[in-house]
């Protein structure tokens, strides 16, 4: 089987894990110049030791073979998937590939600390052809289970679920719960450890400043550090974000901040996510840095990877186009 995976805008990347599906099968054994694609057997290694044998490169989606182009969506972002296929077109053992859902989905978007729906301002425009969305935010809340308990109260039976840095605790909280209530999984810069300690000083120093300065104090203290988007993006996007900090409260600020610090670790709630899963991080993003998705997709079984190029912390403001193309690839995976 080829597993779902996605590398970036420009190259796909098909991965194959021969350790966990049945064998490739190519009637043709493709190589450099084959309309498929090129292929590499030189192994990548993990940080755990465990070894990708083998993957398979697009430099163009042009150049995808026809006859695959049924298991790829969105072309601009080369994603591939199913039941093992061979160049011929023909499939092998376990069926076709899913095609992409036509049902409207209910979609929660979970926004994070001190954040409201200026977050997903300019990404639910590009998602309410495919979802239903809902948007939630968490004023006044102290604990990340009380803020998965009051979006289970009001969700749907069923539903995915994406959540942005505290919302991806929020939304792993969620998964601890009430797993068969998700349908899938977004985690968008965020992570799955419990606080260190060193976090508790930095953090703790931007409520004081919080509280004794304002809000509007905080802002320049807060934002600039988490984006990694180009000067001119950055200088677009910060009086909107400025604005957001500015409705909240210092005691709100506070009481989220005492959520993070005391989140429950949910490291051993990843190998028991069964559901199509995304992890996104900016590329640049030090709060919540690729290698902490990394680990997550590692143990997450059906887990895609995505790095937003010329994106921090607030990759959903930062670069909201690149997000919502893979928010919306994930949505159309079986």
């Amino acid at each position: 089987m080829i597993d779902w995976f996605w590398s970036n805008m420009e190259k796909g990347f098909i991965l194959w894990h021969p350790e966990q599906h049945e064998p490739l099968e190519w009637p043709v054994p493709p190589n450099t110049g084959n309309p498929l694609g090129a292929i590499h057997n030189a192994p990548q290694t993990w940080d755990d030791g465990r070894r990708q044998n083998l993957y398979i490169r697009f430099e163009r989606f042009a150049d995808v073979a026809p006859e695959i182009r049924d298991v790829i969506v969105y072309g601009d972002v080369i994603i591939a998937a199913g039941a093992t296929r061979s160049i011929d077109g023909s499939n092998k053992a376990r069926g076709s590939p899913r095609a992409p859902m036509s049902k409207r989905q209910s979609l929660l978007l979970l926004s994070g600390l001190i954040c409201d729906e200026t977050i997903w301002q300019d990404i639910a425009p590009r998602l309410a052809g495919v979802a239903d969305l809902r948007m939630h935010s968490f004023p006044g809340f102290d604990s990340i289970s009380a803020m998965a308990k009051h979006v289970l109260q009001t969700a749907p039976e069923h539903f995915a679920l994406a959540g942005h840095s505290m919302g991806g605790r929020v939304a792993l909280e969620i998964m601890r719960t009430a797993p068969s209530r998700v349908l899938r999984l977004a985690l968008l810069n965020t992570g799955a450890r419990a606080a260190p300690e060193s976090e508790a000083q930095t953090r703790r120093r931007l409520v004081a400043i919080a509280r004794e300065q304002g809000m509007t104090a905080l802002a320049p203290q807060w934002l600039p550090p988490m984006m990694g988007a180009p000067r001119a993006r950055i200088d677009a996007v910060t009086p909107r974000l400025t604005r957001m900090v500015e409705r909240s409260t210092p005691e709100s600020f506070a009481a989220q901040v005492t959520a993070l610090l005391e989140r429950p670790d949910a490291l051993d709630v990843l190998p028991t996510i069964r559901v199509p899963t995304l992890l996104l991080s900016g590329a640049e993003d030090n709060w919540s840095p690729l290698a902490q998705h990394a680990e997550m997709h590692r143990l997450i079984p059906r887990s895609m990877l995505v790095a937003i190029p010329d994106a921090g912390h607030m990759a959903p403001v930062e670069q909201p186009a690149a997000v919502a193309t893979a928010l919306l690839t994930w949505l159309a995976l079986g």
